[in-house]
């Protein structure tokens, strides 16, 4: 017989992994955006 609360600890372990790494690659992905946009309006306006 299959252990049920072995399968839910899974399922909760694959969840908080997943979700870990979307924050993760969303937050990456924001950093790089704002990085990008920085430098560019500082080329365009001279702004330090």
């Amino acid at each position: 017989m299959i252990d049920v609360f072995f399968i839910l600890a899974i399922l909760v372990t694959l969840i908080f992994l997943i979700a870990l790494f979307a924050m993760i690659y969303s937050v990456w992905t924001i950093y790089h955006q704002t990085e990008h946009t920085v430098l560019h309006l500082g080329k365009n306006h001279h702004v330090k």
